[in-house]
């Protein structure tokens, strides 16, 4: 997904790999990955839209770029009207938030300090007036952080489709 690129592997070798260190790169090489995730970004949000185009339970689908590789590419997030059609919204700041709050960034922090794909409890998206569960997963190119990628599920809709399902002879999934 990520290493198929040959200039991502190029740049792989200016970036450093440790988790959580600030860095400064040079114009070239900053041009250079802001090529590349541009390029990334186009074809991750037409792949996120196509798989939630076709699945009515999906709210919401974003990727946040890491604030660290890029201060002028934030990602994208996308968000169902009530039309049924997505809608472009503005990303979240990271940086006007602390780690530690949870009602704005902790769907950017959790998976994070998890360091591998998370599912949220469920939670009232604001943006939605709906309850939503959230999956996102972090991404990662040679140990270094690139950002996270997740989707808004609607809780409702989920709990409809498990809370008749029989588990062996005499259980339920609810």
């Amino acid at each position: 997904f990520l290493g198929s690129q040959p200039l991502f592997r190029a740049i792989a070798d200016y970036l450093p790999t440790q988790r959580g260190r600030t860095f400064q790169l040079k114009e070239h090489q900053q041009e250079a990955l802001d090529a590349y995730l541009q390029e990334h970004l186009a074809a991750t949000r037409e792949m996120c839209r196509t798989i939630a185009a076709n699945n009515s339970s999906i709210l919401g689908y974003y990727y946040r770029i890491n604030p660290e590789l890029s201060d002028h590419m934030k990602g994208f997030w996308y968000s169902r009207q009530n039309n049924g059609q997505f809608k472009q919204l503005v990303m979240t700041e990271i940086s006007e938030y602390k780690p530690d709050d949870f009602a704005h960034v902790g769907w950017y922090y959790l998976p994070l300090e998890r360091g591998r794909p998370s599912w949220l409890d469920p939670y009232e998206n604001k943006n939605l007036g709906e309850t939503v569960v959230s999956y996102i997963m972090p991404l990662y190119k040679s140990g270094m952080f690139i950002g996270e990628i997740g989707m808004d599920i609607s809780y409702s809709t989920l709990v409809n489709q498990i809370k008749d399902l029989k588990i062996l002879e005499s259980g339920h999934a609810l």
